[in-house]
């Protein structure tokens, strides 16, 4: 949880490190100059997420949906819930 309420998380991001932590602001502009322009629809997303041990680096990042995204993320999320920290995890993508 990074804060408790509405009113802390605005003031978290109304600081200057936070806020650019939290939007990637840097790692943003690094994908920007490596894939380019994002289409409306679509987002820079780590292939191997970070939860699974991927790297915040640039090598890491593609551009996909945002529907992709969210339904990708949500089936990983559920899939991993219950896994305690430092488990190895079986990674099978299904077509």
């Amino acid at each position: 949880m990074v804060a408790d309420n509405h009113a802390s998380f605005a003031k978290l991001l109304d600081t200057q490190e936070f806020s650019a932590d939290w939007k990637m602001s840097g790692l943003v502009d690094l994908a920007y100059k490596s894939l380019g322009r994002l289409e409306p629809d679509q987002v820079y997303y780590l292939v191997i997420p970070a939860v699974l041990g991927g790297s915040y680096d640039v090598k890491n990042i593609k551009k996909i949906s945002i529907m992709e995204l969210v339904s990708t993320a949500g089936s990983l999320a559920k899939q991993i819930k219950d896994l305690p920290d430092g488990n190895a995890v079986e990674l099978v993508i299904k077509d």
